[in-house]
């Protein structure tokens, strides 16, 4: 074994010194990469136990939207900072009046609420017309909807 590290001295410091090297590649890559530790959203919900929305708020705001005859369902979903509302209309008629009865979701949320979150609304039709489906997004720093179809 002498003889061998003796003669082939340079090939195993060669090879010692490429095997450390990749060994700390692969640490390098394994900890930037697949860092599974962490929250999906880092600390952008920071403050989100503050600004909660409740579910009564929630089940006004969709009283309040199912009062006007041609919304047929509305559906929440909350991801992250991300409110969605989508609302099932039952007449392909009217989009202009359906999108304005889309003011009564932000006349619910506290300024508190629409500062903090973004806001969807994506309107569909049950008979999934060409007109449909409209999309509706407030930004936390906007006042009104922005409207796209």
């Amino acid at each position: 074994m002498k003889k061998f590290l003796k003669k082939n001295k340079i090939k195993v410091i060669i090879g010692a010194a490429l095997l450390i090297f990749l060994i700390l590649v692969i640490i390098t890559i394994h900890s930037l990469f697949f860092s599974t530790k962490s929250d999906k959203y880092g600390n952008r919900l920071d403050g989100i136990n503050k600004v909660q929305i409740k579910d009564s708020v929630v089940n006004k705001i969709k009283k309040s939207l199912k009062e006007n005859e041609k919304i047929d369902d509305v559906e929440y979903h909350l991801e992250g900072r991300l409110v969605n509302f989508i609302i099932t209309v039952n007449t392909d008629e009217d989009k202009e009046g359906i999108m304005n009865e889309t003011s009564k979701i932000l006349e619910n949320l506290s300024d508190k609420i629409k500062s903090y979150y973004d806001i969807q609304v994506i309107i569909d039709n049950k008979d999934k017309s060409e007109n449909y489906p409209v999309l509706g997004y407030k930004h936390k720093t906007k006042d009104g909807f922005t409207w796209n179809n």
